[in-house]
């Protein structure tokens, strides 16, 4: 073979290595529009193995973030950062994740370097006066004691709600089904559960709640009223098999409400009034007398991401959506309210925090809700802590949380008072 000939060879086979490597990169793409992030963490690691890219280790870091692997995240943020300073966006992420791993000092160096061109960024200034304040959530005596709740058939399980004996509560399984599949994390999609705790604590028995309300995608959390009749639930915006996504390739949730029949099955499944396409309305919690309804929404005119809103039942009828204000939602997001008495609790991770969502408390009192407080370590941590569901007795109840690596459920127990002062110092 002549030196053209091998010239030529080795221009065609430089060609196809190419034409190769940019088939991948359109499948790991594909995959991360889709938000499957398993799938597109995996294929965009593939490609960091034979080739750095900066834009490549971008998207890998928010898959891996998706997924929870956010030792991953940080050093693939920290590899892309090397070779140029990370936008607002990416180092706002980048700051973020280091938070929820516990490296608030680096965390501060990412937010104080947004800032420096960026003065304005509400953001960055609010997770930077978290970070300062990180130890002041971490009080020398707890309040409380946390468990974890193991429920081995399940892989993910959050949003516990006392229900009878029982609770009922948002999981999924391992799939094995292709339809049934989240393409996330490749467990299946949510559906509603009900368990009752055995003698160690763990939920046993588990069971599918009865009737319609667990259809083909996400279905959960719920909140049920007073007398376990009603139930209002999440679920993903979906018509006949296909789910709906809008320009952004987001998919979003919609309110639904259920009844009881005497047979145990739920039935009756009617959307809430205000559900409407291209916004998500979910995650309701109802108080007590069941005539205000709390929920979550990024619905136009908030204060940014998703903020709390709540419903009056008035005239037979809910009143729209009012969105509780700035006192209780932040350019942030809040999620997954609850409320016990006239007192509200939800995550954030806009207020002041350790990291990742935080669980924050606020009593309405003359008319207006009090300044949230964090209700600190441990329900607390520096990852996504949510959905605090306390018993009647405010005493006892429920955390969400994944801070072992995926959303799991914890029980939670207020400590005796004579334990307290036993413990302190």
């Amino acid at each position: 073979m002549g030196t053209r000939s091998k010239i030529i060879g080795i221009v065609l086979i430089a060609s196809l290595l190419s034409a190769c490597s940019n088939s991948r990169r359109a499948h790991a793409d594909a995959a991360f529009n889709r938000m499957a992030y398993a799938t597109a963490s995996a294929k965009y690691d593939q490609l960091l193995q034979k080739k750095f890219d900066r834009s490549i280790a971008l998207r890998a870091a928010i898959a891996h973030s998706k997924l929870n692997d956010l030792h991953r995240a940080v050093e693939l943020y920290g590899m892309a950062q090397k070779e140029a300073p990370l936008q607002t966006t990416d180092g706002l992420l980048y700051g973020m994740a280091l938070q929820q791993i516990g490296e608030v000092a680096n965390a501060e160096i990412q937010f104080k370097n947004i800032l420096a061109s960026d003065s304005g960024n509400v953001i960055a200034k609010r997770l930077l006066d978290a970070c300062y304040a990180h130890t002041s959530y971490t009080p020398a005596t707890p309040l409380y004691e946390i468990q974890p709740v193991r429920i081995p058939e399940l892989p993910e399980a959050f949003c516990a709600v006392p229900y009878g004996k029982g609770v009922v509560f948002a999981g999924a399984n391992a799939s094995v089904n292709a339809k049934r599949t989240n393409p996330l994390n490749g467990h299946s999609f949510l559906d509603l559960y009900y368990g009752e705790p055995n003698a160690q604590g763990d939920l046993a028995d588990i069971k599918p709640l009865f009737g319609i309300v667990n259809g083909m995608y996400h279905d959960g959390p719920a909140t049920f009223s007073s007398d376990g009749r009603t139930m209002f639930f999440s679920r993903s915006d979906y018509m006949k098999h296909r789910i709906i996504k809008d320009e952004q390739n987001v998919s979003h949730v919609q309110l639904f409400r259920a009844e009881k029949q005497r047979n145990g099955s739920w039935e009756n499944v009617e959307q809430f009034a205000f559900n409407s396409d291209g916004r998500s309305i979910g995650q309701a919690a109802l108080s007590a007398d069941g005539r205000t309804l709390y929920m979550i929404s990024d619905m136009p005119g908030g204060f940014g991401g998703t903020d709390v809103y709540q419903c009056k039942w008035m005239l037979n009828a809910w009143s729209p959506p009012e969105n509780l204000g700035p006192t209780i939602n932040t350019p942030g997001n809040e999620m997954f309210p609850t409320v016990l008495g006239d007192t509200l609790f939800f995550s954030s991770n806009g207020h002041g925090g350790l990291g990742g969502l935080d669980v924050f408390s606020s009593a309405y009192t003359n008319d207006d809700w009090s300044l949230p407080a964090n209700m600190n370590a441990p329900i607390n941590s520096t990852y996504d802590d949510f959905s605090l569901q306390f018993r009647n007795d405010g005493s006892s109840g429920f955390l969400s949380s994944n801070r072992d690596g995926k959303d799991g459920i914890y029980s939670l127990r207020k400590l005796p008072v004579e334990q307290l002062s036993k413990a302190a110092p």
